[in-house]
């Protein structure tokens, strides 16, 4: 049977000119290399050297002679070849850790199957309010969730409404959410994250529907350390949605309304994580937002983000839209809508960028 050769080794030159000197393994039909077996070495005429060109042969295997780079110089690169392949893994290892933490929670109330996994209803109460089911409810038509919170005459407690998140490791990020509430007064809006046992920790977004013209933004820690501020808004809150949102920072909390920067606090940052919040409910006391409501209020929750990643792109339509595609927002008429605040034309695109969200309807 006829043989069939394959070269497994590099071809060397000799020190005899004409010579080449190679290792050489002969392969029948089908056969696999497998272990490799010792061959003698050849000279290019096919007579085998002596022991003193086999060990030539074999020194300039290993590099042995001016011809090849020395054992040190080989070292060397293999040295910086080994720190590069380390570093690109470092830097890999690096993106995919990134990857791996980096969270987007979008929750924008048109599955009621959705709603009801993510969200628990409250129904707790103390001697100056009640919390009851009846009082949330999940319109998927319009997408959003209505809190409600009853009339309360002189003398009863008033009965609200107040969503809390299933779970409470919520820490450091972006937290955004849509609100519109009625202007009746007595009510308090409540948008927060919020942490109780065993220590208070809490970010509060707050309105006091007595005052519509002021928003106030707090933060609790340990129950010792408080920063507060109330500011002053050129906007009626009740009239449409805005985007109201903070972004926890280890050593702050920055404050935004419709992608615009409001207010920064510094004193008392929360550092344990919480459970995501939002309510509507009265104090009835007249230091915080006055008696209860004579009539049926309403407040309206139209999404609620968390991303891990502050600098995720939020749009927020002036009128609720009308379209939304895979590759960009198209207006065909109507009013324009606001990208971060910043008013966006007729008929102009943008592009889906990671983080781009569009509540068109």
């Amino acid at each position: 049977m006829r043989k069939e050769s394959r070269f497994i080794c590099n071809l060397r030159a000799a020190s005899t000119p004409g010579r080449v000197f190679f290792r050489e393994r002969h392969l029948r039909p089908n056969e696999g290399l497998g272990p490799e077996k010792p061959v003698p070495l050849v000279s290019k005429g096919g007579e085998e050297t002596g022991s003193a060109q086999r060990k030539d042969a074999l020194s300039y295997q290993r590099g042995e002679r001016g011809i090849n780079p020395s054992n040190s110089e080989i070292d060397k690169r293999l040295s910086v070849s080994r720190l590069t392949l380390a570093a690109a893994l470092i830097m890999g290892v690096l993106l995919l850790a990134k990857a791996a933490v980096a969270e987007s929670i979008i929750q924008d109330f048109r599955v009621k199957s959705e709603f009801s996994a993510y969200w628990d209803i409250s129904t707790w109460g103390d001697s100056a309010h009640q919390y009851a089911a009846s009082n949330v409810y999940l319109d998927t038509v319009n997408g959003w969730v209505r809190l409600k919170l009853d009339a309360s005459p002189a003398g009863t407690r008033p009965v609200g409404g107040e969503i809390s998140s299933r779970r409470s490791d919520f820490r450091y990020g972006s937290y955004r959410a849509s609100l519109k509430f009625d202007n009746t007064p007595g009510a308090v809006v409540g948008w927060f994250v919020y942490k109780d046992v065993p220590d208070l920790n809490e970010i509060d977004v707050e309105f006091l529907t007595e005052d519509i013209s002021h928003i106030h933004y707090t933060l609790h820690h340990i129950q010792t350390n408080v920063d507060y501020r109330k500011d002053a808004l050129d906007f009626d809150p009740t009239a449409a949605f805005h985007e109201y949102r903070f972004d926890w920072y280890p050593d702050r909390v920055v404050y935004y309304i419709d992608g615009m920067k409001k207010v920064s606090l510094q004193v008392g940052v929360p550092d344990s994580a919480g459970a995501i919040m939002l309510n509507f409910w009265s104090a009835n006391i007249d230091g915080w937002g006055g008696p209860a409501p004579a009539k049926d209020a309403y407040m309206y929750v139209d999404y609620v983000r968390y991303y891990s990643d502050y600098n995720a792109v939020s749009i927020i339509p002036a009128d609720r839209g009308k379209r939304r595609d895979g590759f960009g927002a198209t207006r065909g008429n109507g009013p324009r809508y606001r990208c971060n605040g910043e008013l966006v034309g007729l008929n102009e695109r943008r592009p889906f960028n990671p983080g781009l969200l569009l509540r068109f309807r």
